[in-house]
């Protein structure tokens, strides 16, 4: 393979693998009554539905939690995004989603409608309880609801060197700073003094790419041009002489 070439494949890898790769999601419908493992981060959505209408249903799933660098692992959770009917007299009546640390319920009130009091959810590193996330839809009209949250394993500190401590104390993986998800559930591996280098634009990227091939291929051709055109200039010297 030429030296351009795989030049250019890395690169290619190193960007659309580290930028565009994205983590496991978990859909609550379809793992329904489940258990999942989480070892590493998740999404957490209601459907692989674009726009999942469910009605009628009660669903739980499980998350256990799981840190290979400790035995005392929990789990937090942050709600991204939420879409559901709004409540009504103060309640919610058509669909809402609880979340529980075993069988404590973490949530002080149902999660329903589309702006929340409280995005962050864990539970217990000690007691290395299941998260169990329900959903509890009595929706006879089918509306359009949606549900994105990222769930991030974790322990107490102290942490590995191949971990990020949080400003509240919990360890992750350094793995998780700077990727524009709260994974802490303080926001601390998001203000990284690093976060402003890794938060270049794609744009900026493919273009710092570009101009360093650019200036691969272009610095030879003008050394030719430069060497032709000398070439001519002897020539027409030797003519005249």
């Amino acid at each position: 393979m030429e030296p351009n070439t795989f030049l250019v494949c890395f690169l290619t890898v190193c960007l659309f693998g580290g930028i565009f790769g994205e983590s496991p999601t978990v859909y609550i419908t379809k793992q329904c009554g489940k258990s999942v493992n989480i070892s590493e981060q998740n999404f957490v959505e209601l459907s692989p539905a674009t726009r999942p209408r469910i009605t009628n249903t009660t669903c739980r799933l499980n998350l256990a939690p799981f840190s290979p660098n400790s035995n005392e692992s929990g789990l937090v959770l942050t709600i991204e995004h939420i879409g559901l009917s709004s409540k009504t007299s103060g309640a919610c009546l058509n669909n809402r989603i609880n979340i529980y640390d075993g069988t404590e319920k973490l949530n002080k009130q149902d999660i329903c409608g589309r702006y929340l009091d409280q995005h962050t959810f864990v539970t217990n590193s000690t007691t290395h309880h299941m998260m169990g996330i329900e959903l509890i839809s009595r929706d006879y009209q089918q509306r359009d609801i949606s549900l994105k949250a990222v769930v991030t394993p974790y322990h107490n500190g102290p942490c590995f060197s191949n971990e990020f401590q949080c400003a509240n104390g919990r360890c992750i993986s350094v793995n998780l700073i700077c990727n524009k998800h709260d994974n802490c559930g303080d926001h601390s591996d998001e203000l990284n003094k690093l976060c402003g280098l890794l938060y270049l634009s794609v744009a900026a990227i493919v273009g710092i790419i570009l101009g360093v091939l650019a200036a691969i291929i272009c610095i030879p051709c003008l050394f030719i041009v430069f060497c032709c055109k000398g070439n001519r200039r002897r020539r027409v010297v030797y003519q005249r002489i």
